[in-house]
């Protein structure tokens, strides 16, 4: 059993509250660093060569992916400057440069969604000096009345539909490219054929994970580009200068790229592309494997990193909004600890990185909700909507098996009546998720910080449950109740989808299955049914140790009574109850599966052959036909059903 106390989500890289003494804040390092010999120095300070004409910058954010766990760093706050600075340019950046009072609320303001990566406006004033790295703000600037949300000029691409995505293959100053020409770059982010295709790369995922709903297009068929979806070109900058290996802010290598590219195709980025995907040379010094804004349409690889299918959906990930994924594991938070989602801890290969996005991420991207996909569960303050509820989670990679069965599920919301709202799903490792590293299926229990789950939050993977487990979330959205999350079955082994049998209740043993005394057929498709409910075909269909019991007998007689169970119920429905004894008739299924109840043993089915049944036991196969007797076991079983019996019989 699994449980922990009431807490409230607290996030600056760190812990959630608990009522626990809490953990010491992590140290974050600033991460436009420079290294030199493997040490970090001071970042600069503006060199005054220039100074603004315009009052105002768009500000963006990027975050960047470590190449070594745990070297995360804060995110980097950026002017998005005015192209009356820029040459023209309307795409070129710089770092903020200002007080520690100035970015720390700048920061504060990011963490809590009032800063939008390529929405708001800092009002800079005029005359604010910049170089070719950074912009300096005035250091009696105060940056939170200077900030303004105008119209919202971007076009934010959607995550459904058509989605054209550039590559750009960069040459540095010294000649230095990534060792793979434009056609293989092509395969290895869209699988187009270059001699060989690589079968797991970015659009490869992105379908499958989507199911569709985003078809990823190798470019537009511009007459720049060198192979499918790639151009080339070369920049007078580089991410590791001369023999000192001096590495670079990645800003002014972006800034240069950003001016090739649009000089080249005559036109400011994005231009028709929703996304365009920097490929810099292999940089040996550099702390990071690639990076992306937020809310935006770049990112920036260096090395191979851009060829590993995981690494490609990151970076995807933040162009489209969404925050990193860690795990909270009683000592602080791992930012990017989550191994079930592809926004948590990274898979470095060229073939790794089947997963998908966990249920906080899938809820946000939209992808399932259509035909009862999304599942809410709002127990608003003050005014519980549901005392408990049965749910059957399928795995998001199986969406399509269940797709028109409104009553699966792929992630369930429970409402918290603030923005840190919790998210269920059920972690199936098959299909586009065959690769996620953690918590293979099992029920995951995830938290977001804020966002309702709609907008940019980090999340945290809470808890994974197996079967048999619980997880309680004490006073839950300030009720003043304990919510509970329990498992009552976890099946892999039947006919797919996959499916998490789990309850969500108030009730203080948290059981799915409530005390039942009166037969009732309930529409769950005669499938994971509780003491007393109908309509089962085989035992399989029972929670727990629960076997069905067959109400049409070898002489017609119909509507038998049930042990345990009071009422008549419906003619021809059979009803879930407690087994009276090890030698009563149990039908797990047949044929092999499902696996885990194999080899059967006394008592039980359906049997094909003596192998299907325990040897261990001395146990053989009774074939039989309809109800008739089996020698040594009590109850009908199902009809025409065979079941395992001792030799001796």
């Amino acid at each position: 059993m699994k449980s922990t106390v009431a807490f409230k989500f607290l996030f600056t890289l760190l812990p959630f509250a608990s009522g626990k003494e809490q953990p010491q804040k992590r140290t974050v390092p600033h991460p436009q660093k420079d290294v030199i010999d493997g040490k970090h120095n001071s970042l600069r300070r503006v060199e005054e060569k220039s100074q603004t004409t315009s009052q105002a910058c768009t500000i963006v954010v990027a975050d960047a992916l470590a190449i070594k766990p745990g070297e995360n760093h804060a995110p980097e706050i950026m002017c998005k400057m005015n192209p009356s600075d820029m040459g023209g340019h309307a795409n070129l950046v710089r770092i903020i440069e200002g007080t520690d009072q100035q970015k720390k609320d700048l920061l504060d303001m990011w963490e809590s969604n009032e800063i939008r990566s390529g929405k708001s406006k800092l009002n800079h004033g005029l005359g604010a000096y910049f170089d070719d790295e950074c912009i300096a703000l005035p250091a009696d600037l105060d940056v939170k009345i200077n900030i303004s949300h105008g119209p919202d000029r971007r076009q934010l691409s959607s995550t459904m539909g058509d989605t054209p995505i550039l590559a750009v293959r960069v040459t540095d100053k010294y000649g230095r490219s990534v060792s793979e020409d434009a056609a293989n770059v092509s395969s290895n982010i869209f699988g187009t054929d270059a001699g060989h295709v690589d079968t797991v790369n970015l659009k490869s995922q992105l379908e499958a994970c989507s199911f569709g709903q985003v078809q990823v297009l190798a470019g537009v068929g511009d007459e720049n580009e060198a192979a499918p979806g790639v151009i080339e070109v070369s920049i007078d900058e580089a991410l590791e200068d001369g023999e000192d290996l001096f590495v670079h802010s990645y800003t002014v290598v972006w800034n240069a790229v950003v001016a090739a590219v649009e000089d080249l195709l005559e036109e400011s980025l994005p231009g028709p592309y929703q996304h365009v995907m920097v490929i810099m040379p292999p940089c040996e010094d550099c702390w990071f494997a690639a990076w992306a804004f937020f809310a935006e349409w770049g990112s920036l690889f260096q090395g191979s990193y851009y060829s590993y299918p995981n690494t490609q959906l990151k970076q995807w990930g933040f162009n489209k909004d969404l925050g990193m994924s860690g795990v909270f594991d009683g000592t602080g938070f791992d930012a990017d600890g989550d191994l079930t989602c592809s926004m948590g801890t990274p898979q470095y290969g060229d073939d790794a990185g089947e997963m998908c996005f966990n249920p906080a991420k899938s809820w946000q991207l939209g992808w399932f909700n259509h035909f009862g996909g999304q599942k809410l569960l709002d127990p608003s303050v003050g005014a519980k909507s549901f005392e408990s509820a049965v749910i059957t989670i399928v795995g998001s990679a199986e969406y399509d098996v269940r797709k028109k069965n409104h009553t699966q599920p792929v992630t369930v919301k429970l409402e918290t009546a603030t923005g840190s709202d919790f998210f269920l799903g059920f972690n199936r490792a098959t299909g586009a998720n065959s690769g996620v590293m953690g918590s293979q299926d099992k029920v995951t229990v995830t938290q977001v910080e804020e966002g309702d789950g709609e907008a940019r939050a980090y999340s945290a993977m809470l808890s994974d449950l197996g079967e048999g487990d619980m997880y309680t979330i004490g006073d839950f959205a300030s009720t003043g109740d304990d919510l509970k999350v329990s498992v009552s079955r976890i099946d892999t082994d039947s006919t797919a989808p996959g499916v998490a049998i789990v309850c969500v209740t108030y009730n203080d043993d948290g059981l799915c299955c409530s005390d039942q005394e009166f037969l009732q057929k309930v529409a769950n498709h005669g499938k994971y049914l509780c003491k007393c409910q109908g309509n089962c075909k085989t035992d399989f269909d029972c929670l727990g140790d629960l076997v069905c019991v067959t109400r049409d007998t070898a002489d017609g007689t119909e509507d038998m009574a049930v042990d345990g169970c009071q009422g008549s119920g419906m003619t021809g429905v059979n009803y879930c109850a407690e087994r009276p004894s090890p030698t009563y008739l149990q039908y797990l299924g047949n044929t092999g599966r499902p696996e885990n109840v194999h080899p059967l043993g006394l008592c039980q089915g359906d049997c094909d052959s003596d192998d299907d049944c325990d040897q261990d036991q001395g146990l053989v196969c009774y074939k039989r036909k309809g109800f008739a007797m089996v020698p040594g076991c009590e109850g009908l079983g199902a009809r025409g059903k065979d079941y395992c019996i001792p030799s001796s019989r």
